[in-house]
């Protein structure tokens, strides 16, 4: 009970002194220099509830016709002024995502603005080769003749549970992921998209991609193995006791959003570590999805016991635009 006392006593102490009351002049602005009518509904709120707790801690004088005014309990007090902290606890977490929605929309309408000013377009020549090289520098090679990406340095995860990811990045969830890849999430994306995919987004509703979403077909090899085999032979789908069905990877490219409490800008997959998502719920923080409807069940799929390498085992993964029938067959 020391809390809410030592709240009690203070409020008591700031209602007294008038102190307390408290006006709300609506809630964030919206691009068009409006409020949200949501905000304002939940300060409203804010207010009737203030208004209760003055007329609890500062009760009305006597009445002039005689008898005493209602006394309130000090439990009715505390549990006044305990809905009360929530409530304003509530209103603040929905401000700020009030508030970042308009920060977002304001930022993206900022990053679709037309570059201004001279100089050479960046898809030039020179400035791919100077692209590429950097990329090659962080382990990732563009085999812009053969459609498809390569990422040099990656290993086989330790894991002996259902797994969410194809891949990860350092600092992921490799315990839950098929292979851990050396490389940055930012930079393999800038390499898929310098290969020519697209961003897509499901559908809405259905959660869905369509035949025509962006995507890349992916392969893994390893010393001893004489070519590359897709990623999906090396899972199995224990709905069915088989391996996943080959699928396209589609390019989801993760997303960036706004710490609500820093304000900070941040790329997920970069911060998360995510590059491949078998489980739909991570699927928009990855720079890649699973679109299989049975990705829905994160308890299905796990590393092919009969087929995948060993634990540790180094490997390299291509990216493709278009599936290799060489490399497909058995």
């Amino acid at each position: 009970m020391r809390t809410p006392l030592v709240l009690l006593s203070v409020a008591a102490a700031m209602v007294g002194s008038g102190f307390l009351t408290l006006h709300f002049f609506g809630g964030p602005r919206t691009p068009d220099g409006s409020t949200t009518p949501a905000a304002e509904t939940r300060l409203a709120a804010i207010e009737s509830r203030l208004a209760e707790l003055q007329a609890v801690l500062v009760p009305p004088p006597k009445p002039a016709t005689g008898g005493l005014p209602k006394q309130a309990t000090l439990a009715e007090a505390i549990q006044l002024l305990s809905e009360l902290q929530g409530m304003v606890l509530d209103s603040e977490r929905s401000l700020r995502r009030d508030l970042v929605g308009i920060f977002e929309k304001l930022s993206s309408k900022i990053d679709n603005l037309p570059a201004s000013g001279g100089g050479a377009p960046a898809d030039t020549a020179a400035a791919k080769a100077a692209l590429r090289e950097e990329l090659r520098k962080e382990g990732i090679l563009i085999h812009e003749d053969r459609g498809m990406v390569e990422v040099v340095e990656g290993e086989m995860s330790e894991t002996n549970r259902a797994i969410e990811f194809l891949a990860v990045a350092e600092g992921g969830r490799a315990y839950e992921s098929l292979i851990l890849l050396k490389v940055r999430p930012m930079a393999l994306k800038l390499a898929l998209e310098d290969l020519g995919l697209a961003e897509s987004e499901p559908d809405p509703e259905a959660w869905t991609w369509g035949e025509s979403a962006s995507g890349a077909y992916v392969y893994v090899v390893w010393d001893g193995q004489k070519k590359p085999m897709r990623a999906e032979d090396l899972i199995l789908d224990r709905s069915q006791d088989e391996t996943m069905a080959r699928t396209k990877w589609v390019f989801t490219a993760s997303r960036w959003f706004t710490d609500d409490r820093t304000w900070e800008r941040h790329f997920a997959a970069d911060l998360y570590k995510n590059l491949a998502a078998i489980s739909f719920k991570y699927s928009l923080d990855s720079l890649l999805a699973c679109p299989l409807p049975g990705a829905a069940d994160e308890n299905n799929w796990f590393v092919h016991p009969n087929i995948a390498p060993k634990p540790g085992t180094k490997v390299r993964v291509f990216f493709r635009k278009e599936p290799d029938p060489g490399w497909d067959k058995f």
